[in-house]
């Protein structure tokens, strides 16, 4: 991928102008309607970038505990941030079959 498939792009289109395309990352960020997004209306002490994210995740697999982790990146708004986490990991969960 490219820097540009990641956050996005211009293209021109067939009339001569020029229109937006957002990487994956911006599609991420966004979201469908129903899954993924992110409040882009937080305030900015609650805004973190994706290196952020990337750096928890180093962490986490370098064998640190994951609250530990979770406040040297995030700080006083670690427990928000992992409550995000969980909150996201049981909506990925397949629906239990009614018997």
């Amino acid at each position: 991928m490219t820097a540009a498939d990641v956050t996005g792009h211009f293209m021109p289109t067939a009339d001569g102008t020029w229109k937006w395309l957002d990487g994956s990352v911006l599609k991420a960020w966004n979201g469908n309607g129903t899954t993924g997004g992110r409040a882009a209306a937080a305030d900015k002490a609650r805004r973190f970038s994706v290196r952020s994210f990337m750096a928890f995740d180093r962490l986490r697999e370098s064998g640190m505990d994951l609250e530990r982790a979770a406040f040297l990146i995030f700080g006083n708004h670690s427990k928000d941030v992992l409550d995000a986490i969980r909150v996201d990991a049981v909506s990925k969960r397949a629906p239990k079959k009614a018997s």
